[in-house]
């Protein structure tokens, strides 16, 4: 009897040791992250098409629904019958669709909330032209590219095919979840170099080359057949810097990639201090970083200190808090015309908070171009997937209430034009209007 107690035993173990290993192997929910089952990569429909149109229909259902009863405030732009009447018109038209198309539609349902930190992240692989760019008030400028393409560096972009590009802005951004048009502009500025999008939305006809015209400083037109490239492509890249070797002189454009630092400016008695991320960094961190700081102000003579978060957008809103208590103490510091915060299109998420915080708490003068975010706006974002395509959702599950009027932006108090011909000549309006105060 004990012998057979003993087989059952083993034979009970066994089963669950095979039951464990069955349900490791087994793949997890698709919302998940498992292998989805649909490849939005590819643009034709792989498998029964019923079946693929069933299973898109299923994820739009499926984004309605959680949308629904996990965003803070889903309608407070959009009327939930409206909503549904959008939800609807893209399920009626998903079998006319491509997988490019399908996901745009997505994107702009989502837009239609009216919350830049509600949005969709596509997790595609698409082609793309070679170019980044940075916005002045005389255009939109290529800051980078590859080597082959070198000569348009610090042009203006004026068309993508045979279409203006401010046609195309217009037209592309109706998929841009924003707060507002400063940040409508900044997300446009991604699909004017995406192949699969511009041709989907009829800008051009080829997603591995087409015409983009460009032009100089002179005037002159440059016009280029560009090739797109895919996602593992290992080109060379070069910078606007190479051909302008002056913006390297500006303080705000020198070290960008670090989250926080500080330099201070003898000849003027200026702590510069720039806050590109609202987030630790393990190899400073913060309170460490602040604490150097509080100390290097008590032993120079400081008369001036600027805040620069035009970079900055966003994170964790709580971890610069200690800084702006110690700068609010500080009588000599903390005056109209000794405190400046640099503000810009990039300000957005935590960095509006820290900015609002600034304003609030301080006496510090605001300066540099209006923010990429809203006082009052959605945030504190979380994800979910997309079961049967892995697309990412990205919501909002608070509400930050800061202003009665409700403005679209922080303004700044000094209100500064950034212009191409003082960038690539290493100046900048920010810290020059300071100076000069």
């Amino acid at each position: 009897m004990e012998k057979n107690n003993k087989e059952y035993i083993v034979l009970v173990v066994l089963a669950i040791i095979m039951i464990a290993v069955l349900f490791i192997k087994m793949p997890k929910d698709n919302a998940e992250g498992s292998i989805p089952k649909i490849d939005i990569n590819s643009l034709s429909d792989n498998g029964n098409y019923e079946d693929i149109i069933e299973l898109w229909r299923q994820d739009i259902s499926y984004l309605a629904k959680n949308l629904k009863s996990r965003h803070k405030n889903l309608y407070h732009t959009i009327s939930k019958n409206e909503l549904g009447k959008e939800t609807n018109l893209l399920l009626e038209k998903i079998p006319d669709l491509n997988n490019i198309g399908r996901v745009i539609g997505i994107k702009r349902l989502v837009a239609k909330i009216g919350d830049g930190h509600t949005t969709v992240i596509e997790n595609m692989n698409v082609r793309y032209f070679p170019l980044k760019f940075m916005i002045f008030e005389d255009g939109i400028v290529v800051t980078n590219t590859t080597q082959e393409y070198k000569e348009i560096l610090g042009t203006k972009l004026i068309q993508i095919g045979n279409e203006p590009v401010e046609n195309i802005i217009d037209k592309m951004g109706d998929m841009i979840s924003r707060d507002n048009d400063v940040q409508l502009l900044k997300g446009t500025l991604n699909y004017l170099i995406n192949a699969d999008f511009l041709y989907e939305y009829g800008y051009i006809k080829d997603i591995k080359e087409s015409k983009y015209v460009f032009q100089n400083s002179e005037g002159e037109k440059i016009t280029l057949d560009l090739k797109s490239l895919s996602t593992q492509s290992n080109n060379k890249w070069v910078s606007i810097v190479s051909k302008y070797p002056k913006i390297a002189d500006m303080i705000y454009i020198k070290n960008t990639n670090n989250p926080y630092w500080y330099e201070y400016l003898s000849e003027e008695k200026l702590i510069y201090f720039q806050y590109n991320v609202c987030m630790n960094n393990k190899e400073k961190p913060i309170n460490e970083f602040i604490d150097e700081l509080s100390a290097f102000i008590e032993d120079k003579e400081v008369e001036k200190f600027v805040f620069d978060m035009r970079f900055n957008g966003g994170g964790d809103s709580r971890i610069i808090e200690p800084l702006i208590d110690k700068l609010a103490k500080n009588k000599a510091i903390n005056t109209k015309d000794n405190l400046y915060v640099v503000i810009g299109s990039d300000t957005f998420s935590s960095a509006i908070l820290n900015t609002l915080s600034m304003k609030k708490e301080t006496n510090a003068t605001l300066i540099g171009s209006p923010t990429g975010g809203k006082p009052n706006h959605y945030g504190e974002i979380k994800t979910f997937k997309l079961p049967n395509t892995g697309i990412t959702i990205q919501y909002s599950t608070k509400y930050f209430k800061h202003s009665n009027n409700d403005e679209d932006s922080i303004y700044p108090d000094i209100n500064i034009k950034y212009y191409l011909d003082d960038f690539i000549n290493g100046v900048d309006p920010v810290m020059n209007k300071i100076m000069k105060k």
